[in-house]
């Protein structure tokens, strides 16, 4: 058999845009769309930003000529354009001078969800939610976010659904409401696509939130965003085995769990395993590593009144560290306004 050699034709044409001039090689149906283009054809103007953007029209400064005829497209009226446009100056297009600009992202999101695009219909609102560009509004920013979810835009439906299940969960600009939080929630993390969505519905069951309280199905959303290695998702699997719950109680495997899960700098991980080597239980006792984790905890700004307090005996008794006075006092007044041993130590002194 005789393989044929297909040649793809190529045009090359000098394109004008933003002040300056450079080749590009296009394929004849995009040289097509070009020629509309450049006469204002506002769909065909979206075509050739989508196609810089995905390589279809290969040039050097391919990010540069994406923001080029994206802004094209939005200021002639395109609404995923519009939306793209929010996106770059979002994020800033170094290739051609344009810095990051949180409103005028915003600007453009918001005329892009008037104008009926699902995609900026989620960014108006998670920005609005984030005070991204404006003020925060959680009310408006949620009623946007759920248009953008009722459009059914598959692209975009997923993301506005994890929005909208943390909105109802943390009661933001909406009536908290657990259940329908974990409803959408679980939706989500069901597809296995959104690690955030999955370790949510590890708490949510570990916590009964929403559904019934139930330690084994939590360890198996857990065990799952673990795998992605998810921080609060390693530190949990590590809690469960620990208290056996959900799983058989095995304390060496929750240390190896904890250790894995300050290997991406978790303070509550921190604290538990800290605790472990200050008191010898899975591991062996190692008051240099206990202080190290300990230290991490108190100072992550997390409030953890256990770990401030356990820090606090490491200076007094000089474990893992100098003995220091003044410090034992100062992590122990602290630990004081999050832990209750800690606040009985200081008023029985």
């Amino acid at each position: 058999m005789t393989m044929k050699r297909v040649l793809l034709t190529l045009v090359t044409l000098m394109t004008f845009s933003a002040g300056f001039a450079q080749l590009v090689a296009i394929d004849n149906e995009m040289s097509k769309v070009m020629k509309k283009a450049n006469k204002g054809d506002v769909d065909a103007m979206y075509r050739i930003s989508m196609a810089f953007y995905n390589k279809r029209i290969r040039t050097n400064e391919r990010m540069k000529m994406f923001y080029t005829w994206t802004k094209k497209a939005a200021e002639a009226g395109h609404a995923e354009a519009m939306g793209n446009l929010g996106t770059l100056y979002s994020e800033g297009v170094e290739e051609a001078n344009v810095a990051a600009d949180a409103v005028e992202a915003l600007k453009w999101y918001r005329k892009g969800a008037e104008a009926g695009s699902a995609f900026a219909m989620y960014n108006y609102g998670a920005s609005l939610h984030d005070g991204r560009g404006c003020d925060t509004n959680l009310a408006e920013g949620f009623r946007w976010m759920k248009k953008a979810y009722d459009s059914n835009d598959s692209e975009i439906r997923d993301d506005a659904q994890y929005a909208l299940a943390f909105c109802y969960i943390n009661g933001e600009g909406v009536e908290q409401n657990y259940a329908e939080g974990f409803r959408l929630m679980k939706g989500v993390a069901e597809k296995g696509e959104n690690v955030r969505a999955i370790n949510m519905v590890g708490s949510l069951y570990y916590y009964g939130r929403g559904t019934t309280q139930n330690y084994t199905e939590a360890f198996k959303w857990y065990r799952e965003a673990a795998d992605h290695d998810f921080p609060n998702a390693l530190r949990m699997v590590g809690q469960c085995y620990q208290n056996g719950q959900g799983v058989q109680k095995d304390i060496h495997e929750a240390a190896e769990w904890y250790e894995r899960a300050v290997e991406k700098d978790n303070p509550y991980a921190a604290e538990a395993l800290g605790e472990m080597y200050y008191k010898g239980e899975g591991v062996t006792k190692d008051y240099d590593k206990a202080f190290t984790l300990l230290k991490m905890a108190a100072e992550s700004g997390n409030h953890l009144g256990k770990a401030m307090r356990l820090l606090s005996a490491c200076y007094r008794y000089g474990l893992g560290t100098a003995q220091d006075e003044a410090k034992d006092k100062y992590w122990l007044e602290k630990a004081a306004q999050y832990d209750d041993e800690a606040k009985k130590m200081l008023e029985s002194k």
